[in-house]
């Protein structure tokens, strides 16, 4: 027997670290097959946390509704461009309409993208004898008609001011008979020698009462809000205030 080799069991020692080997050797193809899975599946997750963490790039809608919503605010501001005065800007729109303007509203023309200088236009509201509202869109640098169309409001105004027909005064009734936003800019003119360029110009109801809110804004960027009388019976300017400057 001397010349048999001693055996452990079934297998010799040398045969032990054989399957040792092997062992190690399946546990780390295993290790990277479950590793390679995870790594397959990786992408999804990681292109979504990728999209949030990447600044967003607003898209035209997006820079289109931001745009509009600031116009109000840079017409007030940016008065640059704007040489004709509001009182000839509605005169161009009443002939245009044959009607009677009756608000104004200076803000930047959303259709020409030259933001260092923009176009600015006064938006006219303007009043027919048949009591429809029409909205004209002069050219506040050259005084040109640019648009005429009628109003989302169609027609009514008075009694959209005043809640119906039965609640309008009968010496308010109609276009004819109150001072017309022209005859407003210009009492304040007159009254106050306020000479800054208007931006807005509103008629609205107080107190059973028509009123112009005219608001203004001078070259150092004092801006000035004036209520008028609509009543020709009334005097002229109500109130006046001032804010700001700069």
């Amino acid at each position: 027997m001397g010349g048999e080799h001693p055996r452990t069991g079934w297998l010799t020692v040398g045969s032990w670290a054989v399957l040792g080997v092997c062992a190690l050797l399946v546990v780390g193809v295993l290790s990277v097959a479950g590793a390679g899975g995870a790594w397959a599946t990786e992408p999804e997750g990681s292109a979504d946390a990728l999209a949030d963490e990447q600044t967003h790039a607003p898209t035209d809608a997006e820079t289109h509704a931001s745009t509009d919503a600031g116009v109000t605010q840079q017409g007030a501001n940016n008065t640059t461009n704007v040489t004709i005065p509001v009182v000839e800007a509605m005169g161009a729109a009443g002939n245009e309409t044959n009607g009677t303007p009756v608000g104004a509203e200076l803000s930047r023309d959303t259709n020409v993208t030259d933001l260092e200088r923009p176009t600015m236009i006064y938006r006219i509201d303007v009043l027919l004898p048949n009591d429809s509202i029409f909205v004209v869109d002069v050219n506040a640098t050259d005084g040109s008609v640019r648009e005429v169309r009628q109003s989302e409001n169609g027609s009514g105004l008075f009694d959209g001011l005043f809640g119906g027909d039965e609640g309008v005064p009968t010496e308010q009734a109609e276009a004819s008979s109150i001072r017309s936003a022209i005859e407003a800019v210009e009492l304040l003119r007159n009254q106050t020698g306020e000479n800054a360029t208007v931006t807005s110009v509103e008629l609205s109801e107080q107190d059973g009462q028509l009123r112009y809110t005219i608001e203004t804004v001078s070259g150092e960027g004092i801006q000035s809000t004036a209520v008028v009388a609509a009543n020709p019976d009334e005097d002229g300017v109500l109130t006046t205030e001032a804010e700001g400057g700069g």
